[in-house]
């Protein structure tokens, strides 16, 4: 019984402690300054809306509310339950994804949430560039693209700033 429980307690986080180390840690990222940013970036019915990592779900579920068409991605099964929980009880419509963003056709998004450790952004920048819309817009929480220029920089008191960026302006940084 113990040797099961042990098994099943691995099978659980190991997939989230690898997830947090390829993305980011799990942290809370919802309050008046995402959905400003939601709202500033464009978010609103009919827009793809593509959240890399939903973690626990909070902000795809702000951006439905706000009309979006939701496809999000996550690789820890314990995150995955919970963002499915989360969206499923908006009673509207959804894909989430137990899947790799990577590996995955991403091209159809208007705008992509990510909220990733800059290695992570920098290790996935050019593959990011290559896949998505040149009309897209990416909002990065907490951490700014380097050599990006933003379009607008969300900022509020005692909360991680966020970023904007229009694809269509770094293209130029593409090379």
């Amino acid at each position: 019984m113990e040797l099961a429980i042990i098994l099943v307690a691995l099978i659980l986080i190991i997939p989230a402690v690898y997830a947090s180390i390829i993305g980011a840690p799990t942290l809370p990222s919802t309050g008046p300054h995402v959905k400003k940013a939601l709202e500033k970036a464009g978010v609103k019915k009919g827009v793809k809306f593509y959240e890399l990592g939903t973690g626990t779900g909070k902000v795809s579920v702000m951006a439905l509310k706000m009309g979006a068409d939701i496809i999000g991605y996550e690789l820890s099964p314990v995150f995955f339950l919970i963002s499915f929980i989360r969206l499923k009880t908006t009673g509207k419509s959804f894909k989430l994804k137990f899947k790799n963003f990577l590996t995955d056709d991403i091209s159809k998004a208007d705008i992509i949430y990510i909220f990733l450790m800059p290695r992570t952004i920098e290790n996935i920048k050019k593959s990011l560039f290559s896949k998505i819309s040149s009309d897209a817009k990416i909002i990065s929480y907490a951490f700014p693209i380097s050599g990006w220029e933003e379009n607008f920089k969300i900022e509020m008191i005692n909360q991680p700033p966020i970023y904007i960026y229009y694809r269509n302006k770094q293209s130029h940084y593409e090379q």
